[in-house]
């Protein structure tokens, strides 16, 4: 869940977002969501919990998303307030240089 929450631009940092999440600063599917770990599924809404909208990291993200550009498999509907997974996301999304060989010679030892 927090790396939905930095990815839609909703926190600065993944470890801000990571606190934002612990906070209780936002709901899933409606309700409230204090786990950072949390696993989303394709179809699930992220939006601001609502006793949080007037606090300034929640208000201040929700100005400045509106210009960004999101992944594919995210969208955000700022009029709303409302994020949607709108799918998993795939290896072709990851756009940080991984060489999955390592990782699997690393564990299998």
């Amino acid at each position: 869940m927090d790396n939905v929450i930095f990815r839609m631009g909703l926190a600065p940092s993944r470890s801000a977002a990571r606190q934002l999440v612990t906070h209780s600063h936002f709901t899933v599917n409606g309700k409230k969501v204090d786990i950072p770990s949390y696993v989303l599924g394709q179809g699930d809404t992220i939006a601001p919990n609502p006793n949080k909208l007037k606090k300034a990291p929640v208000k201040n993200a929700i100005e400045n998303i509106k210009g960004k550009t999101l992944p594919d498999w995210l969208a955000f509907d700022a009029d709303s307030k409302q994020g949607v997974v709108q799918a998993l996301p795939t290896r072709e999304h990851v756009t940080m240089p991984i060489e999955e060989q390592l990782i699997v010679e690393l564990y299998s030892r």
